[in-house]
């Protein structure tokens, strides 16, 4: 995919998540079935943190800030670019990555306008990008070295991942009531 469609279906993966949150009331947002699985309000604060975070590693790459022109990507990195996405699989992140205190979720509502900032600042990189397609690349913890278009790359795909996530927590709430 070139940046073009990268960015299209990820803004289609965005509004589909908008989509999604009329589906819930904010008992069902908050449920969790037991300690270890997330709300479906924890799984949309993980997105807009991690869909910020990647737009922001992107942006550092255009400002050829704290990373290289050299580098490449790990050997998991490879794998996931080849693969065209993560594996169908639960994924768990290095212990040094995960967060040290539990995701904690915002009232449903709020994310309408999040997700709404995120397609915009997601659009405005594009541009820059596209203006200025640098090769400068920032660090991915488990991925390695990647440059701008890359990092928008893992948006879309992390989103994409999620869907199975969000099906698996709709199914959980469809048993319950």
């Amino acid at each position: 995919m070139d940046l073009s469609q990268i960015v299209q279906q990820t803004t289609e993966h965005l509004q589909k998540y908008v989509e999604g949150l009329k589906d819930y009331d904010s008992k069902a947002f908050f449920y969790k079935k037991d300690e270890m699985t997330w709300s479906l309000g924890q799984m949309y604060e993980h997105l807009a943190i991690s869909t910020e975070f990647f737009i922001r590693q992107a942006e550092g790459c255009l400002r050829e800030e704290k990373g290289d022109f050299e580098g490449t990507k790990t050997s998991i990195g490879e794998q996931m670019f080849a693969l065209g996405g993560f594996p169908p699989i639960k994924i768990q992140p290095p212990e040094q990555y995960k967060a040290a205190v539990e995701v904690v979720a915002k009232n449903k509502d709020e994310y309408v306008p999040i997700f709404t900032a995120l397609i915009e600042r997601l659009h405005a990189v594009q541009k820059a990008i596209e203006q200025n397609p640098t090769t400068y690349k920032r660090k991915h913890a488990l991925f390695g070295m990647l440059t701008a278009t890359e990092w928008i790359w893992c948006v879309e795909t992390h989103l994409r991942h999620h869907f199975r996530q969000q099906n698996e927590l709709k199914d959980v709430l469809n048993k319950k009531m």
